[in-house]
């Protein structure tokens, strides 16, 4: 897979994963690098995704037309966390301005308490510490042949799921290697293989460096 190949599924919307008739709720809103997010929960997940979407600063769009729920039949389905936060993948300008032009609702900010508990759940790193008082280095693979413990890369849970960062935490023997997700650290840890795994666009994994 090339970068700009891997950059281009990163922006695909997974399109086959929603279910329109359970659908009740649409989680919908910008990253702090500006790109489009939006998901849908069903009726059990509706009340816990709200307080997310309130944690997270995104909206929610409550699904009551045929209109609404066929635009969430266009989106992946989310999940939420035990923290309090939930997976919003990424989504296509189109669809989120379609998202926009119906409104929504921004719901109040939980309680200062749920957020500071959410926020002490988090770990400080997605990469595992090294032996040693050594600190490891986040940053941006710039080749397959780079990929290392510490490197940030695309991965995907499947045929039409997309592709996010993912941050290497181990090497394993036969070029296997097990990572987090970048933006999901509550997520468990997986394992893929080097020829499974994407390249950031050089702007990207520069920014990802620190």
């Amino acid at each position: 897979m090339s970068t700009n190949d891997a950059d281009a599924k990163q922006a695909d919307v997974p399109q086959a994963d929603a279910n329109p008739v359970t659908a009740t709720l649409i989680v919908f809103g910008l990253d702090q690098n500006q790109k489009p997010h939006a998901s849908w929960f069903d009726e059990a997940d509706a009340p816990l995704a709200e307080k997310a979407a309130g944690l997270m600063e995104m909206k929610i769009l409550r699904l009551t037309t045929d209109e609404q729920r066929g635009l969430a039949g266009k989106l992946p389905k989310g999940r939420v966390f035990e923290s309090g936060k939930a997976f919003v993948p990424f989504v296509n300008k189109t669809l989120y301005g379609q998202l926009e032009a119906m409104g929504g609702e921004t719901p109040p900010p939980p309680d200062p308490a749920i957020i500071q508990a959410a926020l002490d759940d988090e770990p400080v790193s997605s990469v595992d510490a090294p032996s040693g008082d050594e600190t490891q280095q986040v940053q941006g693979a710039t080749s397959w042949a780079t990929i290392t413990v510490g490197s940030v890369v695309l991965a995907t849970e499947g045929h039409m799921e997309g592709w996010f960062e993912a941050v290497v935490t181990a090497a394993k023997p036969n070029s296997l290697f097990t990572l987090k997700w970048r933006d999901w650290p509550d997520e468990a840890p997986f394992v893929r293989k080097r020829g499974h795994l994407g390249l950031l666009p050089p702007a990207e994994a520069a920014k990802a460096s620190k």
